[in-house]
């Protein structure tokens, strides 16, 4: 539900002025008549998402020379409102009311227009604890012409209590967002930047503390539409620094987390992604700071089969069984014979001892004809190969404590970890329903 929340708010802003761009725009009159598809659109999608009340409760243009006025009231009723939100804006009604406010300036050249996300109810008065006025906190702008649309939300700083019964004081920088789509070459660059925050509760002596986060992506639009599409290219998320202290516990720490993706599409409708996770340190409470990273990679995917079912996953939410049309879909998905592979993994100490992983999951296209034909559940693991492998270092693994020690020794005696190469190290497979860990035999789908 978060994720929609997102795209809703996107499609809302992006959806309003986006729609135009496929008509050359040289007059307010085709501004206009942009403007008002982008929200029926809107208007469209809410219905068909969440049902009413939720969707456009009205709309106002009011056209100049060469500016216009622009707004939009969006009302968000359950389930596009979370039952937790709806409780932390004491809203018993559980709605959201938003009015989208624009200034747009129209000419030969384009379009460029400015303007807020304004907040209603109970919605305005909570954020007036944190700024002065709730109107100005969202900004939204940007520009269309034949060659781009642009789109940049800002936010304000918030600063201010959030509970002042037992002071939960919050303190957030301004957030930019900046998305710009090449219609084109149907490529997306977005750009994120927010120096961070704190919820510091002084009486209490914790603090929530998140540094420096950035996101900078290029993506390719390869199947569906700009909100609702399928996109290759790559994309780097960042932390700076995120940290937990309380005074009856030790702190929380996660420093210098990077996040990688990037991916292609093959001229056969396949795509091949990978992902990469790397961090410098992660302090737990009773477990030793550790450093670590990571690498997937995904190859042959089917991207036809992968967006319908994107397209059904509103319906499979609230489906106890998975339908026909969807078991086709994962079918065609299986035809095409994806496998995804741990490349690496690395978790080790500051002095340097650890554990690593690899492994490895290919399905078999055969498990397409399983699929159409009724198969489920573990009758379908015949047609899926897996190797994993885990070392754990032995310097490391002798210096365990006397219960992890225990357990260590427990599984060396029954042969599922052996000592090898200076690891404690255990191999396992899974290939045409006969699982061994070692090389030896331990289950077979057929008894």
């Amino acid at each position: 539900m978060a994720r929609r929340r997102h795209w809703l708010l996107t499609a809302l802003v992006v959806g309003v002025v986006a729609g135009g761009v496929a008509l050359p725009i040289v007059n307010g009159q085709r501004a206009e008549q942009a403007w008002v598809t982008g929200i029926e659109s809107i208007d469209a999608m809410l219905e068909g998402d969440y049902g009413r009340p939720s969707g456009v409760e009205s709309r106002v243009y009011d056209r100049g020379l060469f500016s216009a006025q622009a707004r939009a009231r969006i009302r968000l009723a359950a389930p596009a409102v979370s039952p937790a939100l709806a409780a932390a804006l004491g809203n018993d009604r559980g709605e959201v009311v938003l009015t989208l406010e624009q200034t747009i300036e129209h000419g030969l050249l384009g379009i460029r227009f400015d303007g807020h996300l304004i907040p209603h109810d109970r919605l305005a008065m909570q954020l007036r604890r944190f700024v002065a006025d709730p109107a100005e906190a969202v900004r939204v702008g940007g520009k269309v012409n034949l060659q781009m649309r642009q789109l940049r939300v800002s936010t304000v700083p918030l600063s201010g209590l959030i509970e002042a019964d037992e002071p939960l004081v919050l303190d957030a920088a301004p957030l930019r967002l900046e998305l710009s789509f090449q219609p084109d070459e149907k490529r997306l660059d977005t750009l994120l930047n927010w120096p961070g925050m704190t919820l510091d509760a002084p009486e209490q002596g914790g603090e929530l503390r998140v540094d420096d986060v950035s996101l900078n992506s290029t993506g390719r639009l390869v199947a569906g539409d700009l909100l609702n599409g399928l996109w290759v290219g790559r994309s780097e998320l960042r932390l700076g620094d995120m940290a937990a202290r309380s005074p009856m516990e030790p702190p929380v720490r996660l420093a210098e987390l990077s996040v990688t993706a990037n991916s292609e599409a093959a001229d056969n409708g396949r795509i091949d992604a990978g992902l990469g996770l790397r961090f410098s340190r992660l302090s737990l409470p009773e477990f030793p700071v550790v450093r670590g990273q990571a690498r997937w990679q995904l190859r042959s995917l089917a991207a036809e089969p992968l967006m319908a079912l994107s397209r059904m996953a509103p319906a499979l939410e609230d489906s106890p069984t998975l339908p026909d049309r969807a078991r086709a879909h994962l079918a065609d998905l299986a035809a095409a014979g994806p496998v995804l592979t741990l490349e690496s993994m690395r978790l080790e100490t500051e002095a340097g001892t650890g554990l690593s992983s690899t492994g490895r999951v290919m399905v078999d296209p055969a498990m397409a004809e399983a699929l159409r034909t009724g198969a489920r559940g573990i009758a379908l693991l015949r047609h899926l190969a897996m190797t994993a492998t885990m070392g754990l270092d032995q310097s490391l693994g002798d210096a365990l404590p006397a219960e992890p020690a225990a357990w260590l020794a427990q599984l060396q005696a029954f042969g599922i970890v052996r000592r090898q190469a200076g690891e404690y190290r255990i191999e396992a497979a899974l290939e045409q329903g006969t699982l061994t860990i070692n090389d030896r035999p331990w289950w077979r789908l057929d008894g």
